[in-house]
């Protein structure tokens, strides 16, 4: 319930968000004035085409943390989140929120989820996190059809159109480039490495705690409701 205020009650999406020590800041509510401390921790969020490895890494990663709740978006998929026409806003929103809240307890999200990085770094939710981190995990278009394929008949992963839907945003992914994104092939290393490199990536990403106090940048947005 971070995002709604313990004075006023009235939700917001536009804090104004202070850091205060590594790991921590608070929020000011923008109609009462409420200050409220939090959890301010970097976001590792790692992204891919459906056949990337997502799933299957979520799941170890799962099994051998009690510090990490590996966050795999199908936890929260349904058909009232399938909306393309405003780049599942809704749906990117509660997968942010639920995120937020699980890092205001003693374990801290890492979310699994295919997108494309800027379209969860200028959500208004991100300035609410230390930073969001990716990796990306992608692999050639050949391998990543013939995963599809091998996928079981319930999952409607092997039609031509979704192998190329996939293909094309696996491409994507591929060429997009920033200061806070790590690339790993998941065709090049055994799953063994690959969950090796996560885990180090995850313990670079954790780390990575700003200790730098002061404000930080307002939203792109005016005001929003989270609801």
């Amino acid at each position: 319930m971070l995002l709604v205020c313990a004075g006023c009650a009235q939700p917001s999406l536009d804090h104004t968000i202070r850091r205060t020590a590594p790991g921590l800041a608070e929020t000011t509510c923008p109609t009462c004035g409420q200050v409220q401390p939090f959890h301010f921790r970097p976001l590792p969020v790692i992204t891919g085409a459906s056949g990337s490895g997502k799933s299957t890494l979520a799941a170890r990663l799962a099994g051998r943390s009690g510090t990490i709740f590996a966050f795999e978006n199908d936890i929260l998929w349904g058909p009232q989140y399938d909306t393309p026409q405003d780049g599942y806003r809704a749906f990117r929103t509660a997968l942010l929120r639920v995120a937020l809240n699980v890092n205001q307890t003693s374990v801290t999200a890492a979310l699994f989820t295919s997108v494309m990085p800027p379209d969860l770094t200028s959500h208004p939710l991100a300035r609410y996190f230390d930073g969001l981190h990716f990796l990306v995990l992608e692999c050639p278009d050949q391998v990543l059809a013939d995963r599809l394929r091998a996928r079981p008949a319930w999952r409607s992963s092997d039609s031509h159109a979704f192998i190329a839907a996939m293909q094309t945003f696996n491409r994507h992914l591929q060429a997009f480039q920033a200061a806070t994104t790590t690339h790993l092939d998941t065709s090049t290393v055994p799953l063994r490495e690959a969950d090796t490199a996560l885990q180090r990536w995850m313990d670079t990403v954790l780390s990575s705690t700003s200790g730098d106090q002061g404000a930080i940048p307002e939203p792109l947005q005016g005001p929003a409701s989270p609801r």
